[in-house]
């Protein structure tokens, strides 16, 4: 149960981005694809071009009709047709996906993609499924990997585990100096002691694949300085009484150690051992909130429950946002083909659910580390 003091703040919360809603949205076109907002519209990149990646935990059943049992209290079929039309006005180069419930093979996932965004000269989509989290590409993926690590058996699926998807994302030569290492993961949800535990359990496992990650010999091998991602729904929940967010703090610093019995703190995750980066993209690039999670049907404030951390060495960030389709203009959603209703799960006006994550990379000037 939330305090009054969150109800308070959900209200006041709630009204301020209603009123921003209302204002003007800094936009650009590249590629004939909507981006909002940008990090620094005067920097001339280096990159020969960016590669965009787009997060979103689409809630359980939402892009398939009611085929399969779904798990009770979810809605099949929810975001059909939604989901094909921000796809098709954001056309991400590679997809992370959360969520994917009732569990669905990889033919459905592919099928799914090729019909509301079909690529160019007849060729199909990439897709890794591990649990319910899926990572697809335009580009082939290799080194592919998924994780069981939290055992939570539903009514509907006995043998569900949350974890993570990995795999490395074959970048054509002519286009990036390096592939880029990309893990994808969906943490246990809700408060108390055992659900907290569970998200740092999670990170730790994550944590484990990076150390291998960059260690010669292990079960993955990378060219030293390959680009890393990890993107996903995190279920970071700030106010949480007992909720420190260490799951999150782990994943940044990579520090497992405990300072208090004079442990000394391993290098970060990054290839120069500093921390990862947790980007922030406001909503619709306007640099005035950040949630990627609301429902205004509940006593709950918005909050940044998903994330996209990142090897700041060697990417760097040409633009980032939260799409939320309401508070475009009326012009842009018909420029790009997104209705009002887009973001809103079911097109129940106020009940959003979570909101797809978007993100521009830059590659670094390869070094002879890694050319």
């Amino acid at each position: 149960m939330r305090s009054w003091r969150s109800v308070v703040h959900g209200l006041v919360l709630g009204l301020v981005l209603g009123l921003t809603a209302l204002e003007a949205t800094e936009f650009l076109v590249e590629s004939d694809r909507l981006t909002l907002g940008s990090t620094d519209l005067t920097r001339q990149s280096t990159a020969t071009r960016t590669l965009r990646i787009m997060s979103w935990n689409v809630k359980a059943g939402s892009l398939f009709p009611a085929t399969m049992p779904n798990p009770e209290g979810e809605e099949a079929g929810a975001r059909v047709g939604r989901f094909g039309r921000v796809l098709r006005a954001l056309r991400p180069d590679v997809l992370c996906l959360q969520e994917i419930w009732p569990l669905r093979e990889n033919t459905a996932i592919l099928e799914l993609l090729n019909r509301e965004l079909p690529l160019s000269k007849g060729q199909d989509w990439h897709v890794h499924r591990a649990v319910d989290v899926v990572i697809a590409s335009r580009y082939p993926l290799k080194q592919k990997r998924g994780d069981r690590v939290i055992h939570f058996p539903l009514p509907e699926m006995p043998e569900f585990h949350y974890g993570q998807a990995l795999c490395l994302v074959d970048l054509p030569e002519e286009d990036f100096d390096t592939d880029l290492f990309l893990i994808t993961a969906h943490f246990r949800s809700r408060s108390g002691e055992a659900n907290i535990r569970m998200r740092e359990r999670h990170a730790e496992s994550i944590l484990e694949r990076l150390e291998d990650l960059r260690s010669a010999g292990g079960d993955i091998d990378v060219p030293v300085r390959t680009p890393i991602v990890i993107a996903g729904d995190f279920n970071v929940y700030h106010g949480n009484v007992g909720d420190d967010l260490n799951h999150l703090r782990l994943l940044i610093s990579g520090n497992t150690h405990d300072d208090s019995r004079g442990e000394s703190s391993p290098p970060g995750p990054d290839w120069d051992g500093s921390e990862l980066i947790d980007l922030s993209p406001s909503i619709n690039g306007q640099g005035k909130a950040f949630y990627t999670w609301r429902n205004d049907t509940l006593p709950y404030p918005p909050g940044a429950l998903d994330r996209i951390l990142y090897t700041d060495s060697v990417l760097g960030v040409e633009a980032a946002f939260v799409l939320d389709a309401e508070s475009l203009s009326s012009d842009l959603r018909k420029r790009f083909g997104i209705l009002r209703s887009d973001g809103a799960f079911a097109g129940r006006q106020g009940e959003y659910d979570h909101l797809p994550m978007i993100v521009d990379f830059s590659f670094a000037e390869p070094t002879s580390e890694n050319r």
